[in-house]
């Protein structure tokens, strides 16, 4: 990929892996064209294929979150006024009609803010805080939203949230291993 622009590299990974798995499933079905003969020739297929995959991937991230602040907080007002938030945002709807980075994005923030709950909701903020997976976990989730597209960071605020500088470390050191792996797509 040369476009970079936010960088959306995210988004052209899953793209890619989306059409060679719809590619290879027409493949077995009768298909006999070439991979790019296929997406040239009928690239709307493709197209329906990467959005159905970003709008499942938006629905389990919501839903995993949406679990997670329940079991931490108890709360099922919480749980269900997080999912009700997500769509209060007309960008989200309107994304998922289309194939761009906005809906990997709520995916992104969705599956970032996972590793937050125990801190938010539970209580737990010194055990949990000072994890070391807790930190490296979020921070390579903190590097997928960045890659996904620039404007996610702000919330790489949240590793304020942990537990000292050496979690605070892991977080930034796990971001920048997971940006330069997530990025090697676009090296030239």
């Amino acid at each position: 990929p040369r476009h970079t622009d936010h960088p959306g590299t995210t988004l052209q990974e899953l793209g890619a892996a989306v059409i060679f798995v719809t590619w290879s499933i027409r493949s077995v079905a009768g298909h006999t064209q070439s991979l790019d003969q296929a997406v040239l020739g009928d690239p709307e297929v493709f197209l329906h294929a990467i959005n159905l995959a970003l709008n499942l991937m938006i629905c389990a991230a919501v839903f995993i979150c949406a679990r997670s602040i329940y079991s931490h907080s108890r709360s099922l007002l919480a749980a269900l006024g997080f999912e009700a938030a997500i769509w209060l945002y007309p960008q989200v709807p309107i994304a998922q009609t289309r194939v761009s980075p906005e809906p990997l994005l709520v995916v992104a923030a969705c599956a970032f803010f996972i590793p937050f709950v125990p801190l938010l909701f539970g209580g737990e903020r010194s055990d949990y805080a000072s994890r070391p997976w807790t930190a490296c976990t979020s921070g390579a989730l903190f590097a997928f939203g960045v890659v996904t597209k620039v404007t996610f960071l702000p919330l790489g605020a949240f590793s304020l949230l942990l537990a000292g500088w050496r979690q605070i470390s892991r977080f930034w050191l796990a971001f920048c291993c997971g940006f330069l792996i997530l990025t090697l797509p676009i090296f030239t």
